[in-house]
């Protein structure tokens, strides 16, 4: 892993971001690591997705927000929305027996200069569950658009989604206990 550091970004309201820090970096090296807490996708009934969230797969996701400091460089790569701009991708840690590690990889697309920022493409999921652009500026908010060619109905069905998640589950615990009242009643009849 090499030595990083984090600076204003050169992206216009992104915050800080995160620069290879004195040497050099050839292609494919892992150039830093995420350190995050693992969720099961069902956290988001319970939980709004956040800043720093990385899906891994249907039923999981990392969240760094709460491990944002100097030294967990990887909380602040940027997304710069543009496919000639990308210089590190991400993996995801996964044990043999499926169960996956709370820190996300980041490895060099190409040979990158000392100084350099980094930036890691999030996907058109990770903006659209986030369900707004809060966070960027207009112009961002314009390129992340065009980027990923998101539709205000991106939104809305990501939106969707997650409040008929709740619903149908909801239905099935109220339907659960409903049955367990009802199997109770018959067994008291039976002992009667």
């Amino acid at each position: 892993m090499l030595d990083c550091k984090i600076e204003e970004s050169t992206i216009e309201g992104a915050g800080y971001g995160t620069y290879v820090d004195r040497y050099d970096v050839p292609p494919s090296t892992l150039v830093t690591i995420l350190k995050c807490d693992l969720h099961d996708m069902k956290d988001l009934k319970t939980t709004s997705f956040r800043s720093y969230c990385l899906l891994l797969d249907e039923k999981h996701y990392l969240d760094a927000a709460d491990m944002c400091n100097e030294t967990n460089f990887g909380a602040y790569i940027n997304d710069c929305f543009d496919p000639e701009g990308y210089n590190v991708y991400g993996e995801g840690i996964k044990m043999q027996d499926g169960t996956w590690v709370p820190i996300f990889q980041l490895y060099s697309l190409r040979a990158l200069k000392s100084g350099e920022e980094l930036y890691l493409e999030y996907g058109k999921k990770f903006w659209c569950y986030r369900g707004n652009f809060d966070q960027l500026s207009p112009a961002q908010q314009v390129k992340c658009r065009a980027h990923y060619q998101i539709a205000d109905e991106d939104f809305v069905d990501a939106v969707a989604e997650r409040k008929k998640n709740k619903k149908t589950k909801v239905k099935a615990a109220t339907k659960k206990v409903a049955d367990a009242v009802v199997e109770v009643a018959n067994k008291k009849r039976k002992a009667k």
